[in-house]
């Protein structure tokens, strides 16, 4: 059940970014790549963990 419930959540980021890159072109880029962080988690617990990951990495890029 959790689990349709991601893949249902994912999907809809996806979606939702798809119709955002018609818009603010950025937002549209945000949702897809959560909606496919979500998507490729084990768990909803992880999601957060892997953003928080990321975005770590990231900030380590800028400097």
């Amino acid at each position: 059940m959790l689990k349709a419930m991601q893949y249902g959540l994912g999907i809809g980021l996806i979606l939702l970014g798809i119709a955002g890159l018609f818009l603010p072109f950025l937002q549209g880029v945000l949702m897809i790549v959560l909606g496919v962080i979500v998507l490729r988690a084990d768990r909803m617990g992880d999601v957060w963990i892997i953003i928080r990951q990321k975005a770590a990495r990231l900030k380590g890029r800028k400097r």
